[in-house]
């Protein structure tokens, strides 16, 4: 049988009656070796064969658990680059944005992650129809890998910029706008709802329940600053804001994780008396007034039946 090693290396099993090894194989498990004798030919493929001895132990190895990932990003501003340079800090004037989503896309696909979701702010209010063109040209290298990115709009976002985004989708046969009524994906399933830029004026009850909402994992995208959201040192990440514990109050469902762009630095927290996970997201550009290094990053969030973890992935800014 052929078997491939944890750096992707190909190599042959012969197992030899004599020897009595019962592996218990099954197709695309994990099992750890000991003992065989290996041997390494030039003019054969695979090059390494081992063959069973005495010696030779197998042991299957636990399955890591299902799990969904995506790879959540926010405020890419493509576009921000036409902005008057007066207009910006020092540090924003040299800035193109198109390198930060390139670099998100491509870190999607290298993962293998299952979706892309976006909290806003796809586009910059200064960006051209090239532009939009060419985000969306962008977009058919994770879609061809089966990684859609869905979307919300932000308060940047144009019409030109939603509706060339809106026609991508129509042309992939797709919904790919985030909205009230969940996008199920991936295995566990993950609901994703979101809502437009609201200037903080989140509705009340503004999510539809389905069957799929009180055993899935729900995570709602906002563009919006959170609060009442507190740090793992109790203090408010922001003192005003829309407030998401009405929201969550008035909902007919729990959420399992808020995501929300609009701030251009990244912050985590939880909302005050419910315990739900907040993730502002920050840009994927050097596009702070605020601070200068503010990490330009994404976020893999992996979901299975009894966890979810987030992991910053910091891009080069």
């Amino acid at each position: 049988m052929t078997a491939t090693d944890s750096d992707g290396n190909q190599f042959q099993i012969v197992l030899w009656e004599k020897h009595d090894v019962n592996g218990d194989w099954v197709i695309n498990e994990k099992y750890a070796l000991t003992g065989g004798r290996g041997k390494r030919y030039s003019n054969y493929s695979p090059e390494v064969v081992i063959d069973s001895n005495k010696a030779l132990e197998i042991e299957r190895l636990d399955s890591e658990p299902s799990a969904t990932e995506l790879l959540i990003v926010g405020d890419t501003h493509i576009g921000y680059r036409h902005r008057d340079r007066s207009e910006k800090r020092p540090w924003e004037r040299s800035v193109d944005a198109r390198e930060g989503f390139k670099q998100a896309l491509e870190v999607a696909i290298s993962r293998g992650v299952d979706a892309i979701v976006h909290a806003g702010d796809v586009f910059d209010y200064e960006a051209t129809k090239s532009d939009c063109i060419e985000v969306t040209a962008d977009l058919t290298d994770p879609l061809g890998a089966d990684i859609p990115m869905y979307y919300i709009r932000g308060n940047h976002d144009t019409d030109y910029g939603i509706e060339s985004l809106q026609q991508f989708a129509d042309g992939a046969e797709m919904r790919l706008r985030l909205g009230t009524e969940p996008i199920t994906l991936g295995n566990p399933s993950v609901n994703l709802f979101g809502i437009d830029y609201t200037a903080g004026d989140l509705p009340e009850g503004g999510i539809e329940s389905t069957a799929s909402t009180f055993f899935n994992r729900n995570i709602l995208v906002l563009h919006e600053k959170p609060y009442p959201v507190t740090n793992d040192q109790g203090s408010l990440i922001y003192k005003t804001g829309a407030d998401v514990s009405a929201f969550l109050e008035s909902a007919s469902i729990d959420i399992d994780l808020i995501v929300t762009g609009h701030m251009h630095v990244s912050k985590q927290g939880r909302v005050v008396g419910h315990d739900v996970p907040v993730l502002v997201t920050g840009p994927t550009s050097t596009i702070s007034k605020y601070k200068k290094d503010n990490k330009p990053s994404v976020w893999l969030t992996r979901v299975t039946e009894d966890d979810l973890t987030i992991e910053r992935l910091e891009l080069e800014s």
